[in-house]
């Protein structure tokens, strides 16, 4: 992707929007692999199990696409999206809901740490372990 797509824009000014679904309905799991503690976990992100995470990102992405786009503070300092469809994306029109969807699946982007969590949930649910105040 790098070659392909940021490579030809390299020594440009440019910016890159990074969107982030803050809280996703999918859930993904780290387990063992085996009883060896240097064996790496068996680790599954389980993206996009909900569709309604997917649509969720595309709908992100579409709004950072009209921001650049169709925005006074943009326009000013002339910015351009890129034209260079992302590798596996390029049987869909670039910036279409299908070619945003495909580059969602086929490009996750993690800005976070991953690690365990413990599930937040109201005081009668007896499999959760805070509450939405984290007590």
């Amino acid at each position: 992707v790098y070659k392909t797509v940021y490579k030809p824009y390299l020594g440009k000014n440019s910016f890159t929007f990074f969107p982030v679904l803050l809280r996703p309905k999918s859930r993904g799991t780290v387990r063992l692999k085996s009883d060896d503690p240097y064996e790496y976990p068996l680790i599954d992100f389980n993206l996009f199990q909900y569709e309604e995470d997917l649509d969720k990102v595309v709908d992100i992405m579409k709004q950072c696409v009209n921001i650049v786009t169709n925005t006074t503070a943009f326009e000013k300092i002339g910015a351009e999206m890129f034209t260079i469809k992302v590798p596996g994306c390029e049987k869909y029109d670039i910036y279409s809901d299908n070619y945003l969807r495909c580059v969602a699946r086929n490009y996750p982007i993690n800005v976070y740490h991953p690690s365990g969590t413990c599930k937040m949930g109201d005081d009668d649910d007896e499999t959760t372990v805070v509450d939405p105040e984290l007590k």
